[in-house]
């Protein structure tokens, strides 16, 4: 599967609050293919703009994309275009130290210290997520300690009590049936 998605939810008073999370893959070999603009690199471009229209279609809800994009964000069109809008933002950008902001996350040599950017080395790693949700992060990370040898994950940490707070939201009535009368305080 290219994509996953789950609802999460945080409270069911007043109504069920959720967070979004969805896990996208992307194509490998975008990277590669991205000086010519064809080929892998083309359908890698096709997938992360369906995965931004997909995931604008939930207006204000907090959505977070982990996506393994197989290409640098330098590289891509779309990543370019997306982390520059106000809509979605990168939470390392948003919420991690200057040296994780612009790390590489992934690696293709076993004696790589996970810090340093190499020849071998890339940023096709990203947590992203929409401008409600960038008010939920606390903190955000590359994560180093991960078992795995090539790919270091991206973290945020998120304020959930945020995410349950009220909103009032005034709409403008609808129109009112023939038989309304309305309710008047007591008259004491």
């Amino acid at each position: 599967f290219r994509w996953c998605e789950v609802k999460i939810p945080i409270s069911d008073y007043p109504m069920v609050k959720q967070i979004i999370v969805a896990s996208v893959y992307g194509y490998s070999g975008a990277n590669k293919d991205a000086c010519t603009k064809d080929g892998v690199w083309k359908d890698n471009e096709d997938l992360l703009a369906r995965t931004f229209e997909h995931a604008a279609t939930y207006g204000d809800v907090p959505y977070f994309l982990c996506i393994d994009a197989n290409v640098d964000s330098r590289t891509s069109d779309i990543l370019s275009k997306i982390l520059a809008s106000d809509q979605w933002h990168n939470v390392l950008a948003v919420a991690g130290s200057p040296e994780d902001q612009d790390a590489p996350t992934y690696g293709q040599s076993k004696g790589w210290d996970k810090h340093t950017a190499e020849a071998h080395t890339s940023k096709i790693d990203y947590l992203i997520t929409n401008s409600t949700g960038k008010a939920l992060i606390k903190e955000a990370f590359v994560n180093r300690d991960r078992i795995l040898p090539s790919h270091l994950g991206v973290n945020a940490v998120l304020d959930l009590k945020q995410a349950e707070q009220s909103l009032t939201r005034i709409e403008a009535p609808g129109r009112l049936h023939r038989d309304y009368k309305p309710v008047l305080p007591d008259q004491d």
